[in-house]
């Protein structure tokens, strides 16, 4: 079943290319396609097998007779139809590449008399008088890709120097070949020297050789650029431009002259040359070939129009020039209009091979009828990429990756591997293939930089996104979707249940660029279509928007601290009734933790577990000392004290917190629950790690009496206990620097059975060290104690 649904939308699919192709072809007054989709229907649908299937299956009389013989007569006539169209198109387009039309080939030197009337006469005349000047030897001549360079050198200068009695001229075109090799081939092919010419690279003996006894020689080298892409050393070491550096160096004694042609995208290449050859060029031997300006262009237009019969409105030209072909330019801070000499030329050329009169002509009802500029950069195209055969496909996905199709304007300047990362269809080889085709001399869509590649100019966008079709499926199915839901909008009265659907839409509006409006009643009823139903779909999600707005809103306040301190409190207020003291502990923790010690004091009564509470209470007080509130740590840490069951490491870190806010009292009133703890339990409670701790929290306030205090405490405690805790009251007198306290922990460690004296009397001695102070009543004890023969001592 699903592939029966599959056939149907594909023979959907299939039969609505045919009518929309068929459709477009009768717009554009293609005959020749027009009858040869009707050749192709003919012989498919409308043959009598099809036909008496037809008749069969709804039970309908037989096919009769006769109907063979008008279906064949039909199909000759259309047959014979296309072959006619054909041959007048050819016939037509044969008219295209002579005189003032060149497409985009350039004008050749026996097109001179037609080339001084488009518009180069003055840059041809100052070139033509610096050239033959005393002074000149070496200049350069630069323009922008486009600009018509070639020309400029095959019909103007090279036939004028030639009419001239004094001077002869030699054209050599670079290629990737060598150089020398190249030049030598010209000189041939244009002196036909009598003797064969030396194969020395040095240009002088070549030149001489060359030229004979007659007249000096005036080369043109044109794109010289391409020297420099074909050499594999750099210009300090290149044979090449060591000859030319060679001929330079010497002194002009037969006269002959260098003018180079470079595109002035490279010209900064000239500094190393110049640098090598050891020279450098004035104003004078400089030439910079530029653009038409709107004025020129329109005189170009009109010659044009004169030397092929053509029709001409010369305020529609005008207009046309000014608002489709000029480009604004900026230099030196001044804007200025200029034409591309290349963008007239393809114009021209495809005007003039129109098949009918209507449509050839510079006027507006042509224009018109031929769809602006877009329609004639169309055709263009078609023309050039059709030409290509499959290769096509891949240049048309090229020009494609260096188009913004979101914005309709160029993508910027892109390398080989940028072009390759925006269609991972194409490999290096065939980008690098298509480039060079469309930025050769025959294409001219693509202008290369050193950096990349960009689209020759914008105005070819429309008309490459229109033609990307047979590509870019979507592309072509968003105008046809556009087309079939404005004929059922408009025949159900404009009704809001037939405006377009989200994902409709979407697909419309990603491909917009490519949308193909039609004429002014055509384009206003898709443009209001297309702003009621955005306007339907951007109050839906403006409310989702709204709604997800509230919700993240809602969520990252969840992540705050007064966000997380609601949630705590929730979930606290859920544990009173049922919840474990774990999990309470670690809510009250938690809050305490985020800088919300206040709340967490409030809430501790709802542990009943006294050490948990001691725990907290702990955790708070720290959390106020971070926070420098004095007055909150002791209300905790008293609280604290109040709680009947502690054990070491609770009073510990009560002491230790009370240090921390130099609380002299509240150590005294740790030191006085310490001293309360039984005595019989020690090591139940730790009460020598508590009074350790309890004399380091002294020291830490510098309070001598608290550490006797602390020392006296030990009155009472098991022997071994009282030798945990001496060492620690010890170390605290070496902190406050008393000696006396020392001293008196001496003499309290006296008291205790003499398998407990060696680890104090070590922990004493080494207090009096800290001290500098070897201790005298160490010393005596410890000879008295050696005596009793107790201890073998060191």
């Amino acid at each position: 079943m699903e592939s029966q649904v599959k056939s149907s939308q594909d023979l959907g699919q299939k039969t609505e290319d045919v009518i929309s192709s068929f459709g477009e072809a009768w717009r554009n007054k293609n005959w020749f396609r027009v009858l040869t989709t009707l050749l192709s229907l003919f012989l498919t649908l409308c043959s009598p097998p099809s036909i008496n299937t037809l008749l069969t299956g709804f039970n309908l009389a037989t096919l009769p007779t006769w109907y063979n013989w008008v279906w064949g007569i039909g199909c000759v006539l259309l047959f014979v139809g296309s072959i006619v169209v054909a041959s007048a198109k050819k016939v037509t387009e044969r008219f295209v590449g002579t005189n003032a039309i060149k497409g985009l080939l350039p004008f050749e030197r026996t097109d001179a008399e037609t080339f001084a009337k488009l518009g180069r006469s003055t840059p041809l005349r100052e070139c033509l008088t610096v050239l033959t000047g005393n002074s000149f030897r070496f200049g350069i001549l630069n323009g922008e890709s486009g600009c018509g360079k070639t020309s400029f050198l095959r019909a103007g200068v090279l036939p004028r120097l030639n009419a001239r009695s004094d001077f002869r001229a030699v054209y050599v075109e670079f290629t990737n070949r060598n150089p020398v090799e190249t030049i030598r081939e010209a000189l041939a092919t244009e002196l036909k020297p009598t003797e064969v010419l030396p194969p020395s690279a040095d240009l002088s003996l070549l030149f001489q050789a060359a030229a004979g006894t007659g007249k000096p020689l005036i080369l043109l080298f044109d794109q010289f650029e391409q020297v420099f892409f074909q050499s594999r050393h750099s210009v300090a070491t290149d044979p090449f431009f060591q000859a030319l550096a060679n001929w330079y160096g010497q002194r002009m004694q037969h006269g002959h002259r260098i003018l180079l042609c470079w595109r002035r995208d490279y010209y900064y290449q000239s500094t190393d040359l110049l640098k090598r050859m050891g020279g450098s060029i004035g104003f004078q031997e400089l030439f910079s070939l530029e653009k038409f300006t709107p004025q020129q262009a329109t005189d170009v237009f009109k010659v044009i129009a004169e030397e092929t019969n053509l029709q001409f409105d010369q305020k529609f030209v005008e207009t046309m020039i000014e608002e489709e072909l000029a480009d604004t330019e900026t230099q030196e801070g001044s804007a200025s209009m200029k034409v591309s000499p290349v963008a007239v030329q393809i114009m021209a050329w495809l005007v003039a091979g129109q098949q009918t009169t209507d449509t050839r002509g510079f006027d507006r009802a042509a224009f018109r009828e031929l769809g602006g500029v877009e329609g004639l950069m169309e055709r263009f195209l078609r023309r050039v990429l059709e030409g290509r055969g499959p290769k096509g496909q891949t240049d048309m996905k090229v020009l494609l990756t260096l188009t913004n199709r979101d914005t309709g304007a160029r993508a910027g300047l892109l390398p080989i591997g940028a072009i390759q990362e925006k269609d991972e269809t194409l490999s290096a080889e065939d980008i690098a293939e298509s480039l060079d085709f469309l930025g050769s001399p025959q294409a001219r869509l693509v202008i290369a930089e050193t950096t990349g590649c960009k689209l020759a100019h914008e105005r070819l966008i429309p008309a490459l996104l229109k033609i990307a079709g047979s590509v870019l499926g979507p592309q072509e199915r968003a105008n046809q979707l556009l087309n079939r839901r404005v004929s059922a909008w408009v025949e159900n009265s404009k009704d809001s249940r037939f405006l377009l659907g989200l994902g409709e839409w979407l697909s419309i509006r990603k491909h917009r660029p490519t949308i193909v409006w039609g004429n002014q009643s055509q384009e206003a009823t898709k443009r209001e279509l297309l702003k009621q139903s955005a306007q339907r779909w951007q109050v839906r999600l403006g409310f989702l928007t709204a709604l997800l707005v509230i919700v993240l809103a809602g969520y990252g306040w969840l992540q705050t601290d007064n966000g997380q301190l609601w949630q705590l409190e929730n979930t606290l207020n859920q544990l009173k009734e049922s919840g474990s003291d774990e999990s309470k502990v670690w809510t009250i923790r938690t809050i305490a933790d985020i800088g919300q010690p206040h709340q967490a004091l409030a809430d501790i009564e709802v542990i009943h577990d006294p050490h948990k509470i001691a725990e907290c209470l702990i955790v708070i007080a720290n959390e106020f000392i971070y926070l420098k509130d004095t007055v909150q740590t002791r209300k905790a840490l008293i609280k604290a004290l109040m709680i009947e069951y502690k054990e070491d490491i609770t009073l510990s870190a009560i002491a230790n917190a009370f240090a921390k806010i130099r609380d002299k009292d509240g150590i005294n009133q740790t030191l006085r629950a310490a001293s309360s703890l039984s005595n019989d339990n020690d090591f139940l409670t730790g009460k020598d790690k508590i009074l350790s701790a309890i004399a380091k929290a002294f020291a830490d306030v510098n309070d001598k009496e608290g550490i006797i205090q602390t020392l006296r405490a030990t009155t009472g405690m098991g022997d071994f206990d009282k030798m945990q805790t001496l060492p620690a009251i010890a170390e605290a007198f070496v902190q406050i620097h008393n000696k006396e306290g020392i001293n008196q922990t001496l003499r309290v460690a006296n008291t205790l059975p003499d398998e407990y004296q060696a680890d104090i009397l070590i922990a004493v001695a080494a207090a009096f060290a800290k001290l500098n102070d070897y201790g005298l009543e160490v010393h005596r004890f410890k000879n008295e104690w050696n005596s009793s023969g107790s201890v073998e001592t060191d």
